[in-house]
Order: structure tokens, then sequence, then C-alpha cells
């Protein structure tokens, strides 16, 4: 069972999060890391680019955004 809970106002969405993985400066996903693995760690990269995003510009009080 998925518990889905809806984002708070402000939240960008997932495809324009990692769409930010393709602008940064480095590589996320090293090509020496098998194709498995990468998947691991750009949706831990996600996460990480969710809460700077919500932390840097969430309108109004950030801390119930980065509860979500």
């Amino acid at each position: 069972m998925i518990l889905t809970v809806d984002a708070p106002i402000g939240a960008p969405a997932a495809d324009v999060v990692m769409a930010r993985a393709e602008t940064e400066n480095f590589p996320v996903a090293s090509r020496v890391l098998p194709r498995p693995v990468r998947s691991h760690l750009l949706a831990i990269y996600g996460f990480a680019r969710l809460v700077d995003e919500l932390g840097d510009s969430a309108p109004g009080d950030r801390l119930p955004a980065l509860d979500w």
C-alpha cells in the first residue's frame, strides 16, 4: 500500500525537480555505476533536490512543506 498526501502549495512537480539533474554542473549518476543502481541514485537525488527547492523557494512557512 502506498500512502499519498497532497503536495503543499508551491511544491515543484516531480518532472521539474528531475529536470534539474540535466542542468547541474556535475553528473548526478555516474556512468561507472550499473544502470539499476543509477536509477536508485537518481531517486535519492530527486528527494534531495525536492527538499532543497522547498527549503529555498516554498512560499510562506517552509517547515510544514519540509515535514510533508
